[in-house]
Order: structure tokens, then sequence, then C-alpha cells
């Protein structure tokens, strides 16, 4: 009986210690591809922050728009201060991130420098709904997929924010479709 009661110990210890490693391992694959989303949500926030940087500064200096030239400090000034929020993030999250524009963007940004100010306003405010379109989805997407709590509170940081640039740039075009 002795013997029997050592084996079932021996067989539950084993069995239970086969299920750990198993939802050991779950739990890691898990995490892996979390952080692979964390990775490409990093990349991509920093591109977001680089176009804002670089296309708000251009817009302070080509535009004769007031309020164009206002809204393109305001993004910036905002991305010029968030930008070092992810560099810190990427580097504790192990993650290297390019701090070039890709190819789409820079198009965009050499198509901008070629306007004048007129057609530049209009260019750069249908460009900024496009940007800032895609930032709140690509926000939006990882607040429902990631679940790292660092990059979760950053998005509940920056995604107001974002949609708040969305909703001006959006006013700016109505304002500058209506005739004075």
């Amino acid at each position: 009986m002795k013997k029997y009661n050592v084996w079932m110990l021996n067989a539950a210890f084993l069995f239970g210690s086969v299920s750990l490693v198993s939802c050991a391992q779950e739990q890691t694959a898990a995490q892996k591809e979390d952080n692979k989303k964390v990775a490409q949500f990093l990349q991509k926030a920093v591109e977001t922050d680089n176009f804002g940087i670089v296309t708000g500064i251009l817009a302070t200096d080509k535009s004769k728009a007031e309020a164009v030239g206002d809204y393109g400090m305001t993004i910036s000034n905002v991305h010029a201060k968030t930008s070092p929020v992810l560099e810190d993030l990427a580097k504790r999250k192990y993650v290297e991130v390019k701090q070039t524009l890709p190819e789409e963007k820079k198009t965009l940004v050499a198509n901008l420098e070629k306007k004048d100010s007129v057609e530049f306003d209009k260019e750069f405010i249908d460009v900024q709904i496009a940007a800032q379109k895609e930032a709140v989805a690509l926000y939006e997407e990882a607040d429902k997929e990631l679940k790292d709590a660092e990059i979760q509170s950053f998005i509940d940081q920056v995604l107001p924010v974002l949609k708040e640039h969305l909703q001006e740039a959006q006013d700016l075009k109505m304002a500058m479709a209506t005739p004075k």
C-alpha cells in the first residue's frame, strides 16, 4: 500500500510538472508574439513621429496661412516630445528602431518641398489628414493587441492627442475650403 501511494504521488508530480512546462511554453510563445508586435509598433510609431516632425517643420517654413503654420509647429513639437519616449521604450524593450523615413514618406516630403505656399497648404493638410488617420489606426490596433503595460500606458497618453491632431487637420481643411 505504501509503495502504491508513493507511486501515485510520483505520477501526480510528474503529470503536474508536464502541465507546468506546457503552460510555460505557451506563455513564452505568447510573450514572443507580443514582443514581435511591440517591436513592429515601436518602429511604426517612430516613423510616425519622424514624419510629424519633418512635415511640421516644413509647414512652419513654407506655409503662408498662419493656421497651417501653427498646426505644423504643434505637431512637430508634440512629436519631438514623444520621440525620446519612444526611443527609451525601444531601448528598454531591446528593440532597435530605424530613424529613417520609409520611402513613401520620403516621397511625400519631397512632393511637399516642391509646392509653392498656396499649393503647399492644401497638400500639407491632405497629407496630414492621411497621416493622422494612419497614426490613429496604428495606435488603436496596438491598444487592442498589445499586452505590454508600458506600451499600453504610452498609447493611453498619445492616442487622444493623435485624434485631436486628426480633428484639427480636418477642421483646417474645411476652414480653407470655406471662402472668406
